[in-house]
């Protein structure tokens, strides 16, 4: 035990000099969207040829309108992050003012309605603009510069439920609008262009009547129509081409989605017969030079399915530039981690047009990747994905695909799946529940079985075969959620729906028995909700769900072992169900992917962590005594979090009881000016080094090989990221040198808040 001196807190000195060096941060733990290129729709680009720049920004991601502008790299999107930027929107328009060197964006749909705002984008940063006239505010109108003229025209669109036919003009300062002689029909989501002699080109749109096929071009005095072409559709992308000519591609009409393609060289159009492009519409496109050729970016595909591809026009074929780095939005899916390989596996789920899928992809940390399957479980949802520490592999069972509720048992091995054929295995199943419960077996309970009857049963899994286990325990239940917590070796089971309500009941699992719980503090009643263990904080997470009502969630809520504690976080969340939690233990994090909210499902991938974590990391070496090199670390899962007790277990000690110093530093970078590591020959311990500045040492007792020594922290916001280092010197009279001792290893403890 630490001596009465230190009274079981970390010494007031220590930290004093601690404080001097640190800043004060707000810390918690907190969601992070982890945002990358996800399927749009009805997004604005342009190309800014003066900084080589094609600029995509907002659109609509099937679940909600959003706010980011990102930059093609010529094969892939990069995120750009500007000081001030427009709000979310979708069914904007963009076009570059060549003479003033911006791209200029105006209007579209808001979260709360129609715009009517102007932003300019430099290259870096976007600025709103203060026109002293401009468009009433409206959506799913189109934009292209008048060369020559020096100016961007505005056409058509929709305010509210009506259509517009008026046309403005950007000078740079103010919109203006214009009285031609000849209007073309009001209009939304019309498509237009610049083409070869400067002049814009507009084609098609939505009219009152449905879809029009009319083209017409603006000599900046009046509207001038042009020869037929292209049938009726509205959505569709229009793009330059080498040489001054468009290319059309995409929309919709009466009878559904477009595949077509036609260009138009300055007179006349012409259809091609060209393939490659995957039916869309609501897509955004512009002129790549790097390529020299046309790109057309994201839209709507079959079944309202949002696209992230970005596809170029060469002439006789459309060529796709980029691919899927992120999955379809989708819920009913799962998600686990694979600790052999530290990646994260995602397999099946539904997508926004609820139809099953059956695709595999894992994430490596930083980005998803989708996992070419020869041979896969069907297409499902409802399916439970855990990782299996047997046969280190990732265990799925059951589920349903489109023939009912699933008995099937498969693994993944980093290459391919394999279906097992256990002699014994759970009924068919869906909405059932699937974690770890220990280093040797798998706990699987309840779900809804195809006669849709809830199910109870508790069925253990060995690397090899299911056995059921005939133990009482929760009520037969669907749609509840379960998590392996190893710091208290039990299970934690909470929610889901039984024969009568949902349910916010809280089970563990330990020993071959079920325990009921009664915290003093609960989440509300759910179903369909995310659990996970966070081994950095030593919680259960759980997430999100649907409550009594039927009404999607969005609170986060932490298991400690003995009561639940609601997490305010910094960062709201979109409410949510369905969704795949997963932990990252080597990255300190918790992922968070896909879900529902009723109204359609997310491609979004979030990320909860502590900021900053607490953490304790060893570094440098140690020098042998009579017993080895004494070894420092962590005892267990202890991580040194404000307000808690942490504690460090020091091993291989004399066997016989004895005293060590525990030392305390700043630094491992210097000490009285010299670097670190200092060697410690000249004090009689030859081998041995100091890896950190000597501020502070405590002397401790011993009475044995291990050694715990726990203090708490104090509970100061000011300590938050504080950052200090510790190692043992361990007195001991058989080490063989003239001090008479041996030192361990160093740690670092970073001090971070729950």
């Amino acid at each position: 035990m630490p001596t009465p001196f230190l009274r079981g807190h970390l010494p007031p000195h220590a930290f004093g000099v601690g404080l001097l060096t640190v800043r004060t941060l707000l810390g918690q733990a907190d969601w992070q969207e982890q945002v990358r290129f996800v399927p749009i729709a009805d997004a604005a680009c342009a190309l800014d040829p003066v900084r080589n720049q094609i600029v995509v920004f907002g659109g609509d991601d099937g679940a909600r309108r959003v706010a980011h502008t990102w930059v093609w790299n010529g094969t892939g999107f990069d995120r750009r992050a500007p000081t001030t930027s427009p709000a979310a929107r979708s069914g904007h328009a963009a076009a570059f003012d060549a003479t003033r060197q911006r791209l200029v964006l105006f209007g579209g749909a808001g979260t709360q309605g129609d715009l009517a705002d102007t932003w300019l984008w430099d290259g870096t940063n976007w600025a709103q603009a203060s026109p002293a006239g401009a468009p009433l505010a409206r959506h799913g109108h189109a934009m292209a510069w008048l060369n020559g003229a020096n100016r961007i025209v505005l056409f058509g669109g929709a305010r509210t439920a009506a259509l517009r036919q008026d046309t403005w003009e950007w000078n740079g300062t103010t919109w203006t609008q214009r009285s031609p002689a000849h209007v073309p029909p009001a209009r939304e989501r019309a498509a237009m262009a610049t083409q070869g002699s400067g002049q814009p080109l507009l084609f098609g749109g939505q009219g009152g009547g449905g879809p029009l096929a009319d083209t017409w071009s603006w000599n900046g005095v009046d509207w001038v129509g042009q020869a037929a072409g292209p049938s009726a559709r509205a959505g569709a992308t229009l793009t330059a081409t080498p040489g001054g000519g468009l290319v059309l591609a995409g929309g919709a009409d009466a009878l559904g989605l477009r595949t077509d393609t036609w260009t138009w060289n300055g007179s006349n159009w012409s259809a091609r017969t060209v393939a490659g492009l995957q039916p869309r519409q609501g897509a955004t496109s512009a002129f790549d030079p790097a390529l020299g050729q046309a790109l057309v970016i994201g839209g709507v595909s079959t079944g309202n399915a949002r696209l992230d591809d970005a596809v170029s026009y060469t002439g006789s074929t459309w060529q796709t530039r980029t691919v899927a780095d992120d999955p379809l939005a989708r819920s009913g899916h799962a998600m686990c981690m694979d600790p052999q390989r530290s990646r994260l596996v995602l397999f099946g789920g539904a997508d926004g047009a609820a139809r099953t899928l059956g695709d595999t992809w894992e994430w490596d940390g930083l980005r998803w990747h989708l996992l070419p399957t020869a041979i896969a479980p069907t297409p499902r949802q409802f399916h439970a994905l855990a990782f299996d520490p047997i046969r280190n592999r990732t265990l799925l069972f059951g589920g349903r695909d489109l023939g009912g509720g699933r008995d099937d048992t498969w693994e993944w091995d980093g290459f391919a799946w394999n279906l097992l054929q256990p002699p014994i295995a759970p009924p068919p199943r869906q909405f059932h529940a699937l974690c770890a419960a220990g280093s040797a077996t798998l706990l699987l309970f309840g779900g809804i079985d195809n006669a849709f009857a809830s199910l109870g049963d508790t069925w253990q899994w060995n690397g090899s075969t299911w056995t059921e286990l005939f133990v009482p325990g929760p009520s037969p239940r669907e749609y509840h959620a379960m998590a392996w917590d190893p710091e208290r070796a039990q299970v934690v089971l909470f929610g889901g729906r039984d024969s009568t309500a949902a349910r916010n009941d809280t089970w563990t699992f330990a020993n071959g028995v079920w325990t009921l719980r009664t915290p003093a503090a609960s989440p509300s009643p759910r179903l369909y909700h995310s659990m996970t263990y966070a081994q950095e904080r030593d919680r259960v997470l759980l997430a999100f769900g649907l409550d009594a009502a039927f009404l999607p969630l969005a609170d986060t809520w932490e298991w400690n072992g003995a009561t639940w504690q609601l997490r305010t976080t910094g960062t709201a969340v979109e409410a949510r169900y369905g969704a795949a939690l997963a932990h990252e233990p080597t990255a300190k994090r918790t992922l968070l992917f896909g879900g529902s909210n009723l109204t359609a499902a997310f491609p979004h991938t979030w990320i909860y962590r502590s900021q900053p974590p607490a953490d304790f990391t060893t570094y440098g070496t140690g020098c042998a005594g009579s017993a080895g090199v004494p070894r420092l670390g962590p005892a267990g899962n202890s991580r040194p979090w404000l307000g808690d007790l942490f504690t460090v277990q020091i091993d291989n000690l004399p066997a016989t009881a004895g005293a060590m110093l525990m030392v305390f530093g700043f630094s491992d970078q210097t000490w009285n000016g010299q670097p670190l590591p200092i060697a410690l020959a000249s004090f009689g311990l030859p081998g041995c080094q100091a890896w950190l500045s000597i501020d502070e040492f405590f002397l401790s007792l011993h009475t044995g090989s291990t050694h715990r020594f726990a203090w708490v922290i104090p509970n100061q916001t000011n300590l938050l990221g504080v950052r200090y280092h510790k190692q043992a010197l361990v007195l001991d009279a058989g080490a063989g040198n003239p001090f008479g001792g041996s030192i361990s290893n160093a740690g670092t403890a970073t001090l971070g808040r729950r």
